[in-house]
């Protein structure tokens, strides 16, 4: 009976210790992974076994027959490679804002991405990669570079030369984007890839709250932001203490109208025939273009850039969830798009 009692004893001790592991590895995740890349490690690893395993793939025997032998390497001099000259952008359409006493005038390619800019002061161009992604913004004293691994995964910006780096968790989540300047965003996820918490440097953690598969809130310390989302999954309200914020939504889902103390002065959004309009006691802009589609696509820029995105920080949780309710970009989207934002209307976050 003793032996016994001390064998549950030894195998719920080891339970325990494990257990303290985990745990202790959960809060200190990202102290961990900056001592030692364990979950980088992880994903190389498992991707160094797939190539090693797709070495031992069959080749049909028709198709070694068709490789010749090798014959004998004449080398040849190096040829001096060409400088890359970035090529000049014809926008296929167009969509053109009146925004005070200034003109900007967007341009979109055949497949609706959004390639060029011009305003009094500047000429902004943006290229894409075959797959779709943004790969280079080009502007006039500013370069950046967007680059990718093989799994399509944004790993690095540089912005003329400075860096910033991004790392993602062994199930391809972004966990950690370090900038140049030594300013760090940490993400962590729960099990169904939902934002769990977001934290700037060393400070105090964003912690998000869901029910029933719903976000409902998110707190910073003691203070909890209370969140709304119509049938849709739009968001609607925000209440932080005294401070809200009302969205409404129109015709297909099309944001109509938003204020509240959290955003100021009360803005209505006009979608007519040949135009889209927004009006409020202190800005009024009225975009026309080829197509409603184009003057949507470059509304929604404006939006996003200039509405949204209200407080001039890398990360803001309350633009991030309007954000991705409204245009289902997630986090990568959502810093990309600082990017976009900082040449074309001079933010800076």
């Amino acid at each position: 009976m003793l032996k016994r009692i001390g064998k549950i004893w030894r195998w719920t001790l080891r339970i325990l210790i494990i257990a303290a592991i985990v745990l202790a590895y959960h809060n200190y995740r990202y102290e961990i992974n900056d001592a030692f890349p364990v979950e980088d490690l992880g994903v190389d690893v498992w991707y160094s076994f797939k190539g090693f395993i797709a070495q031992f793939a069959v080749v049909p025997e028709y198709e070694r027959k068709a490789v010749a032998k090798p014959q004998e390497v004449v080398q040849e001099m190096k040829k001096e490679e060409p400088e890359i000259v970035v090529p000049e952008i014809k926008p296929t359409f167009v969509a053109k804002q009146k925004w005070f006493d200034e003109e900007i005038v967007y341009g979109y390619d055949n497949e609706l991405n959004f390639v060029s800019v011009e305003r009094e002061h500047k000429k902004i161009l943006f290229y894409y990669s075959q797959g779709g992604f943004l790969e280079r913004i080009v502007a006039i004293d500013r370069t950046m570079e967007f680059h990718r691994n093989e799994r399509v995964e944004l790993t690095k910006i540089m912005d003329n030369n400075k860096e910033t780096q991004i790392k993602y968790d062994f199930y391809g989540r972004p966990s950690k984007v370090d900038f140049s300047d030594g300013e760090t965003l940490a993400f962590e996820f729960d099990g169904f890839n939902r934002l769990l918490k977001f934290r700037r440097g060393a400070g105090i953690p964003v912690v998000f709250f869901y029910r029933d598969n719903k976000l409902v809130s998110f707190t910073k310390a003691s203070v909890v932001t209370e969140l709304s989302f119509n049938a849709d999954g739009l968001l609607k309200g925000a209440l932080t203490g005294d401070d809200h914020l009302v969205v409404n939504y129109g015709r297909d889902n099309l944001l109509s109208y938003f204020a509240g103390t959290k955003y100021g002065l009360a803005e209505t959004i006009s979608y007519n025939t040949n135009d889209v309009s927004l009006v409020s006691n202190k800005d009024n802009a009225v975009f026309t273009g080829d197509s409603e589609q184009v003057r949507f696509k470059a509304f929604d820029l404006y939006l996003g850039c200039t509405k949204f995105k209200r407080i001039p920080v890398v990360f803001d949780p309350l633009a991030y969830v309007l954000f991705n309710s409204y245009f289902k970009e997630d986090i990568i989207g959502y810093l990309v798009n600082n990017y976009v934002c900082e040449v074309v209307f001079d933010r800076d976050f």
